[in-house]
């Protein structure tokens, strides 16, 4: 996995060499604007919408990218203490956020375009769920503690850094394709309510709350103006 970081930062650094040089007069073109739309983004319950100005002649662009996700689950939660895996599971989530990208356009041929991008992202979730809890009580004027099945607000902030490289479509004059692959790092900060709550954290790299290395892949298709 590091040779293959190590590759692609060398890719980044010699694309960025030349990409001022990689135009020809003929390819140079106006700036324009761009809307993209992330559909795997549906599969994690969110929703990802690129607003993508270029400049210097269409060479570079900043894409901004706000994200909303939103999701209800059916937990089923035994009247008993239990460790059970789906007594960790979230009953709702919802999150936002916005990731900023620096892209470079390199003229490959007439309709297709390579590019390098790099930048992050930064997603806030807030997940409730219920979880076992040693809990105080008082009677008759002594203190008791209590195994009980709590309510539990989970928040997490997810940071992004990545860098990766793409090939962008424009068969049609209004219209563009984009397939893109990189790699980067993730970190993500919990904190619950009560305290002592044992966290939601997923193994995978696409999952809301992990933290590891990260492998940006996939498509998205939108407008030119």
């Amino acid at each position: 996995m590091q040779n293959r970081i190590f590759i692609l930062s060398l890719l980044f650094l010699f694309t960025f060499s030349i990409s001022e040089k990689s135009f020809s007069q003929a390819d140079t073109a106006k700036n324009i604007f761009q809307i993209g739309f992330v559909p795997q983004y549906i599969i994690n319950h969110g929703v990802r919408i690129d607003f993508e100005p270029t400049f210097k002649q269409g060479k570079q662009s900043l894409q901004f990218s706000p994200q909303f996700y939103y999701d209800e689950n059916n937990v089923y939660y035994s009247d008993y203490p239990s460790y059970y895996y789906s007594e960790q599971e979230y009953e709702k989530i919802v999150g936002y956020g916005a990731g900023l990208h620096h892209k470079i356009y390199i003229q490959f041929i007439k309709k297709w375009k390579i590019y390098v991008s790099y930048g992050g992202e930064y997603v806030r979730f807030t997940m409730d769920y219920k979880s076992w809890q040693w809990v105080d009580y008082t009677e008759e004027g002594l203190n008791y503690l209590s195994y009980e099945l709590v309510d539990v607000k989970q928040n997490t902030d997810r940071i992004r850094a990545d860098i990766s490289m793409g090939v962008q479509l424009n068969y049609v004059d209004n219209l563009f394709l984009d397939f893109y692959i990189g790699a980067g790092g993730v970190y993500s900060l919990n904190d619950m309510n009560p305290t002592s709550a044992k966290p939601i954290i997923n193994d995978g790299m696409y999952d809301y709350a992990y933290t590891g290395i990260y492998i940006p892949i996939g498509f998205r298709f939108g407008l030119r103006f």
